[in-house]
């Protein structure tokens, strides 16, 4: 299974960590590949010759980040690499930034109507309740893996033309920027860690309990009017998010 089975205790390295070099060697070299099943932690201390404590720290940590996933009653696996997400930094579509990042992507939509706005939807969008907005529910892949599913309402008052495109095959910041009034200039977005229900894990490929992160989107024109309100529920085992500060 792994290329090296070797720990030495007589270093002041931890224990715990050799071994979670040693998986992560095999990952990088690609002797590890993703979905690979390791053994379990019972066979992982006969095979080192270390304590089920030793071993459950290792595995916990590259869990943890990202490197190794568990599905309970299965085991543990192989993650595939995660896609560093920059989009809280820049203003581009789903599409630019899976091709800039080197994958393919591809939407499928869920969902395309018009409703009544409720709730949160008229508040982010400064309408009142009743108003008529457009609902798009779309899930979005990298090459053939689903990372997010993505909810956003649209103002009809300034945003119907929208209904009108196949959101399968163009971008909506295309369709928003072809209209000065409609552009998104500015987004505000705020973030918090969840788990996937039913519905997610359905439409994610993954686990009932999964870590997904939610993303809450408001996009501005120019006169600081909300164009587009959007919930994004990412994949935690495909996704990481990347932040630049700057004094």
């Amino acid at each position: 299974m792994f290329s090296n089975t070797t720990i030495d205790k007589n270093t002041p390295i931890p224990l715990y960590y050799q071994l979670k070099q040693i998986i992560l060697d095999d990952i990088k070299n690609g002797h590890l590949t993703p979905g690979d099943m390791i053994p379990a932690e019972l066979e992982l201390t006969k095979m080192f010759n270390l304590s089920r404590t030793t071993v459950r720290q290792a595995i916990i940590e590259l869990v943890n980040e990202g490197h190794l996933y568990r599905i309970k009653g299965k085991g543990t696996f192989i993650a595939k690499p995660k896609i560093e997400q920059d989009f809280m930094t820049k203003i581009e579509s789903f599409k630019e930034q899976m091709f800039r990042k080197g994958y393919t992507p591809s939407t499928k939509v869920l969902e395309k109507r018009i409703l009544n706005a409720t709730g949160d939807i008229a508040k982010n969008l400064v309408i009142s309740e009743g108003d008529l907005t457009l609902k798009l529910k779309r899930l979005r892949y990298a090459d053939s893996d689903p990372i997010v599913i993505v909810d956003t309402y649209l103002s009809a008052n300034y945003c119907n033309h929208v209904y009108d495109y196949n959101l399968a095959d163009v971008s909506l910041y295309d369709i928003l920027s072809m209209k000065s009034e409609t552009k998104i200039v500015r987004i505000q977005r705020t973030v918090e860690a969840s788990v996937a229900g039913k519905y997610e894990s359905d439409l994610l490929c993954i686990p009932e309990g999964f870590p997904i992160q939610i993303f809450h989107s408001i996009g501005y024109n120019t006169n600081n009017i909300p164009m587009e309100y959007s919930i994004a529920k990412y994949r935690g085992d495909m996704s990481k998010f990347k932040v630049t500060i700057t004094l």
